[in-house]
């Protein structure tokens, strides 16, 4: 006799998805159930934690500035589509303000729309994966830090949720509010790789912080508004899951970004140390040839 664990683990593993999913959605590749996404973040994190660090230990960081460039181009010019069908698809944003489930039999454009969108985003989350990926092939993996990658796996699987069961309605607030922030993180990325004169100062950086924090907050107060409405179509579970992705997002991101700029603060330190060393060094050599030059003459004059 099975557990009430059990039972559990099997309705979320496949009977949530076949009873709440769009089977228009659940047709496109990897849609039918998660383990296909969540194998693919798994293996990048494992990737970026343990794999490609143990592959680059004994070698030289390979040049990423062109892949960089290219590849957040790409993603820049999706996520800016992403922005537009986003807000054309959500009838201009009214209904975000509504928590509704889509009528799946509708022939409605934007609700067509919203099925193509959702699908779009949740590879947009896979490819998230690449910034990290591509600072370990660069040997910058300091850069990243443990939250960071919980962050990307649980957004991976957010944006899927949504997609899959109600691309529509509530949740698409917070995929619009997470696709802008990602835009201007992307725009960023292309401008500091490309050059260091185009690079945005640190405020912009500043700007970009705030911006992400308090409008994740208010995404947050959005969702847990909603989340107690009696009359909400939208299953309890997505409600529950897309609130708690807001509160732990506005929680830990500042953290996050506080340990990134720990991290980079040590970095500097232990560069500015060395040089330090090299140029004593350096210094000390160049005495000593001074004086055994001074000796050679002196020697040579007696």
């Amino acid at each position: 006799m099975e557990s009430s664990l059990t039972k559990v683990l099997k309705y979320y593993s496949f009977q949530f998805w076949d009873d709440h999913g769009d089977p228009f959605i659940s047709s496109y590749f990897g849609m039918q159930y998660p383990f296909f996404f969540l194998s693919l973040g798994f293996n990048a994190i494992l990737f970026c934690k343990f794999w490609g660090p143990s592959f680059m230990k004994d070698r030289k960081p390979f040049d990423v500035r062109p892949i960089c460039i290219i590849s957040n181009g790409l993603a820049f010019g999706t996520y800016m589509i992403g922005v537009l069908l986003g807000i054309y698809c959500s009838d201009y944003m009214t209904e975000c303000f509504s928590c509704f489930t889509y009528d799946r039999n509708s022939t409605y454009m934007p609700h067509i729309c919203l099925r193509y969108l959702g699908y779009m985003m949740v590879w947009t989350k896979v490819y998230d994966f690449s910034i990290p990926i591509l600072s370990v092939l660069g040997k910058k993996e300091e850069k990243i830090t443990n939250l960071q990658m919980a962050h990307l796996m649980f957004a991976l699987f957010y944006v899927y949720t949504g997609a899959k069961t109600n691309p529509g309605g509530i949740v698409i607030l917070v995929a619009l509010v997470d696709t802008f922030y990602q835009l201007l993180v992307y725009g960023y990325l292309v401008m500091a790789a490309a050059s260091t004169e185009l690079k945005p100062n640190k405020s912009f950086r500043f700007y970009l912080f705030v911006f992400r924090d308090v409008s994740i907050a208010l995404t947050f107060i959005h969702q847990l508004y909603f989340l107690f409405q009696t009359d909400c179509s939208t299953p309890i579970e997505v409600r529950i899951f897309s609130t708690a992705y807001c509160g732990l997002t506005t929680i830990f991101y500042p953290i996050d970004c506080y340990m990134r700029l720990r991290n980079r603060s040590v970095d500097i330190q232990e560069i500015n140390s060395e040089n330090q060393v090299l140029t004593t060094t350096k210094s000390s050599h160049e005495t000593l040839s001074l004086d055994s030059n001074q000796n050679r003459l002196i020697k040579t004059f007696t």
